[in-house]
């Protein structure tokens, strides 16, 4: 394929996979440990960084799109296991969409209006934010037990 995400996509997936999985691996030492959330930011950066470039692009608007998907998954996926690093690059990737967003809508929309929509974007979260706080933290901690319990084993017969 000529478009570079059909190599890079997997990489990346693989890589942060990789080392989100291994977080669970009982036994490592702490050098190994030490380098997993780099690990995580780098198939983060493997995996965004092609659809941010090509975003740029003229008509390059499905990509900005696929980079906002892939940047709030990874968001999503920080906030529930708590993952520093991977939360401060995925932000970084959307807040560099969201220019490429405004420069691009410059031409579209006046900037009274992009900021009004941006102003009720970030109240809403906001609000959204407050009223399911306790509910968030509940859910969050079910799913954090989940992951850290002990995987299950194979009996054999």
């Amino acid at each position: 394929p000529e478009n570079v995400q059909a190599y890079s996509a997997p990489l990346g997936v693989y890589v942060l996979l990789a080392s989100i999985l291994a977080t669970r691996a009982r036994g490592l030492n702490r050098d190994v440990r030490a380098i997993l959330p780099v690990a995580q930011v780098l198939g983060a950066v493997i995996l965004m960084a092609p659809s941010l470039e090509q975003s740029w692009h003229e008509g390059g608007w499905p990509y900005a799109l696929i980079l906002l998907g892939e940047g709030l998954s990874l968001l999503g996926l920080a906030l529930v296991q708590r993952r520093v690093w991977l939360l401060s690059t995925s932000i970084g990737f959307i807040v560099l969409d969201a220019f490429q967003y405004l420069l691009n809508g410059a031409q579209a929309l006046p900037p009274w209006a992009i900021l009004a929509i941006a102003g009720s974007l970030v109240m809403a979260a906001g609000t959204a934010i407050l009223l399911g706080r306790e509910r968030w933290t509940e859910w969050q901690s079910s799913v954090r037990t989940w992951w850290e319990s002990e995987p299950a084993t194979a009996r054999s017969p």
